[in-house]
């Protein structure tokens, strides 16, 4: 299938709300042509759909190294980090935390771009307005 092919498909699935049909569909089309960043977005937005924000802001970050200008990207990218559920700051951890730290699965941990924000949000701010 040509790249067009798997673009149209994904978006059909996306649709239909058949979102890791779209997701693979898309991942055929990157790796075709993994240097155009509409496609990396694309898969951004979908992962968002079905609440895998870490990967989506990996798609993101991908998408503005491509094309640091990228409107959608920016923003979408912000909107992840500010999802409230996700936006918290890391508690202290004791060393029983530093332990359940490093048993939680790739999927709950903070996504480094995530993480940087809130730090940088909690400098700026004081980390009692993060409420």
């Amino acid at each position: 299938m040509r790249n067009e092919g798997w673009i149209y498909q994904g978006i059909c699935l996306e649709k239909l709300q058949r979102y890791p049909e779209a997701i693979a569909c898309y991942e055929q089309a990157i790796k075709l042509h993994p240097d155009v960043a509409d496609l990396w977005y694309n898969k951004g937005a979908t992962l968002c759909k079905i609440k895998r924000y870490n990967d989506a802001l990996t798609c993101f970050e991908r998408v503005l190294e491509l094309e640091p200008d990228h409107a959608l990207a920016r923003t979408a990218q912000t909107l992840v980090i500010a999802i409230p559920p996700v936006f918290n700051p890391m508690p202290k951890l004791t060393k029983l935390g530093k332990d359940k730290e490093d048993e939680m699965s790739e999927k709950e941990k903070i996504h480094p771009t995530r993480q940087r924000k809130i730090s940088e949000y909690i400098e700026r701010y004081g980390e009692a307005e993060m409420g």
